[in-house]
């Protein structure tokens, strides 16, 4: 159809530049005479604004022909293409979704998931958003809307503990403050393993009980609704001399890309000392790192992974 279309376009335009462009023989004297002048001289230069002195009209709207000629084939190219796209599309870094050649917007099911564009038809992600039943939920990092209960507990911490007009890391920091102040801290008994994080957040959320462990991992399920990379690291620390002695967790997240620390339990025990947002070298106690466990969330999966570094 575009095709058609195209070259029926191309058609209208040939005719036209076939009725105004003069045939040789019908080229009066005056004509033939400033053409050859043309060949012979340099063409003076023409002016803004003025009459072009160079060739005859004809030969001028012939020229100005076949410049609409070339903007209408790449217009045309352009709806056809346009036309032609389905689903998925990105580009310059931008994420659409294209249904019957246009791009979808607002609230969208798709293949079983809930997305939520733009009014430019551009994809939302890695963030909290607001639903149109009024709900907050958590939009992960390849745009789906996330089913999952502990992404959801943290995404209501959030809510209940900042406000929207908020910058991400000001978020961070208040969420981590009162954990540090408003937790109570009880030793968790479960096996520390990839399969008990979402549990021991869970008790957190829901008790405001739990230990260095499950403090972290809370923290760190905070900061990935709040769009930033994160991690948990599984370790010994010790506040006096040099070892690391004492079994101990903390979270890690990426800010401005940079790994920094954020140590719930600790901070509440040395209420004087730096214990967030700070490399790992600046720590001021002895630390010692033994595991690191990744969090990410896409295509509607929250999933924990031990990294290979340390």
């Amino acid at each position: 159809m575009q095709i058609r279309k195209i070259k029926m376009r191309i058609q209208v335009i040939s005719d036209k530049m076939l009725t105004i462009v003069p045939k040789p023989a019908d080229r009066t004297p005056d004509c033939m005479m400033a053409a050859e002048v043309a060949v012979a001289e340099k063409p003076p230069k023409e002016k803004w604004g003025g009459t072009c002195v160079r060739g005859s009209n004809g030969r001028n709207h012939a020229r100005l022909w076949c410049l609409l000629l070339i903007v209408a084939l790449l217009g045309l190219t352009g709806q056809a293409q346009a036309a032609r796209r389905e689903g998925w599309f990105s580009k310059n870094g931008r994420t659409y979704y294209y249904e019957d050649g246009s791009r979808l917007k607002g609230w969208q099911e798709i293949d079983g998931k809930t997305y939520r564009f733009t009014a430019n038809g551009v994809l939302m992600t890695n963030r909290i958003t607001r639903t149109k039943s009024g709900q907050y939920v958590y939009l992960d990092q390849s745009g789906a809307q996330s089913e999952d209960s502990v992404i959801q507990l943290a995404v209501n911490f959030v809510v209940k503990h900042t406000q929207t007009s908020w910058s991400s890391r000001r978020k961070l920091n208040a969420c981590y403050n009162y954990l540090v102040w408003n937790m109570t801290y009880r030793h968790v008994s479960l096996p520390y393993k990839i399969s008990n994080f979402p549990v021991m957040a869970r008790s957190l959320f829901s008790l405001m009980t739990g230990d260095c462990h499950s403090s972290a991992i809370a923290l760190t399920y905070i900061a990935r609704v709040l769009g930033y990379d994160c991690r948990v690291v599984y370790g010994k620390v010790s506040s006096r001399g040099k070892v690391a002695r004492s079994v101990h967790g903390w979270s890690e997240i990426c800010v401005d890309g940079e790994y920094l620390m954020y140590d719930v339990t600790m901070q509440r025990a040395h209420r004087d000392a730096t214990l967030h947002a700070i490399p790992r070298e600046d720590y001021p106690y002895a630390l010692k790192a033994i595991a690191v466990y990744d969090l990410t969330a896409e295509k509607g999966k929250v999933k924990w992974k031990k990294a290979d570094k340390v």
